[in-house]
């Protein structure tokens, strides 16, 4: 687990792919944390090879159980598995669980972003660490449009429904 100066290229992900995009602004210089994904936990949680455990901040996945949890979880670890990852803290260093709290970055890939934009994950505000926020919601929205995995709407009629038979 190393730290690392580095200079964060954010505010200019390019949506459309969770790149850092060539005419990024340079907001500041950061102290960054790098690390090797040993386990993925679900679609927004994963264990460092220390030991680590780390929560992708600024979004939310499915619960084991619920739709798209499997494909999110997959998804998150095509994207980090045996793969070093940068990890940048907003203002918070853990959450309520113990773990880091991180924007993560694999090469050039804004992780968080990728995950809301192609539907696996939500946008969800953790409070104080909202500096990317205005970013997950157009992800958001472009998931909604694309009718990505938890976007498409028959399996959200399907799950409505199925609720309203449950409180029956």
């Amino acid at each position: 687990f190393l730290i690392l100066p580095v200079v964060i290229l954010l505010g200019c992900v390019m949506p459309e792919e969770g790149r850092i995009g060539q005419e990024a602004n340079i907001l500041k210089v950061e102290t960054v944390e790098k690390g090797i994904v040993a386990r993925v936990i679900d679609g927004d949680t994963f264990v460092l090879e220390n030991g680590e455990k780390v929560r992708l901040i600024g979004i939310d996945t499915p619960e084991k159980g619920e739709r798209c949890f499997k494909e999110a979880k997959n998804r998150l670890e095509e994207l980090v598995l045996d793969r070093s990852v940068l990890l940048h803290k907003d203002k918070s260093n853990r959450g309520k669980y113990g773990r880091l709290v991180r924007f993560v970055y694999v090469d050039e890939v804004f992780v968080n972003v990728v995950l809301v934009e192609e539907g696996f994950a939500f946008a969800f505000e953790f409070e104080p660490d909202t500096s990317m926020s205005d970013l997950f919601q157009k992800a958001e929205e472009k998931a909604a449009e694309e009718d990505w995995c938890l976007w498409k709407k028959e399996e959200q009629e399907a799950d409505e429904n199925k609720k309203f038979s449950l409180d029956c």
